[in-house]
This record gives structure tokens, sequence and C-alpha cells, in this order.
């Protein structure tokens, strides 16, 4: 649609026996995997039950991840951010590096550094 623009941002990679979908809702989220995955879908009524959640050790991982996977507020805040100073690092540079009419440099003009190394002898 007109006006919209799409961004795709990489929250973070699972590995193997990650957890996903206890803390986080999934709604606009995607999980994309690079190989063949296999996934164990479990109720969540049934982990919090008292004895599949010995030490409340799924309350504490509910804990963690909301800890650490960003809200979606969160990440169009960092994106926009992101965005600023991209556009200020692009904007600065360009006002304050110019060609100067003066510099007749070329790539010739760099010198090229090597190190010769011995390979120890059999």
């Amino acid at each position: 649609t007109p006006g919209y623009e799409s961004h795709f941002i990489d929250v973070g990679t699972l590995s193997f026996g990650a957890i996903i979908g206890l803390a986080d809702t999934i709604r606009d989220r995607v999980v994309l995997a690079r190989t063949t995955v296999q996934c164990l879908v479990l109720p969540r009524c049934f982990l919090l039950e008292k004895n599949q959640n010995p030490g409340n050790i799924w309350g504490r991982r509910l804990f963690y991840l909301n800890s650490i996977i960003p809200s979606r507020d969160e990440l169009f805040t960092h994106f926009l951010q992101s965005r600023n100073w991209k556009k200020f690092k692009t904007d600065f540079i360009r006002k304050s590096v110019r060609p100067s009419p003066r510099s007749h440099a070329y790539n010739d003009d760099v010198p090229i550094i090597c190190k010769i190394v011995e390979s120890p002898k059999d």
C-alpha cells in the first residue's frame, strides 16, 4: 500500500532446545528456519501445572524471556534511532568530506606494505 514500507528486523537467533511462544506473543512475528527443525508444541497450561513445573522453572523461564525479548514498541524505537543515526552520519560525512580541487592523489600513490614470513624448516 502507498505510504507504508515493510522492514524485517532480526530480533535474535534460536539454537537447539530454544523456547518460543512461552513469553512473547507471536502475533506480528515471523520465525524463519535456516535448517530442518523439529518442534514440540505443548499447551502453556500443561507446562504451568504443578507436576510439570518443579521449582517454578517455567515461571522463571517466562520472566527471563520477557526480559531479553524486546517488545514491538522497543523494536520500533530502536529502528527509528538507527535510521536517524544513519541519516545523520551520511549527511555529516557528505557535508564534511568534500574532494579538494588541489588533491591529485591516485590509487597508485598509496604504498603497499608486504610482510614476508619464512616458513619453519622441516
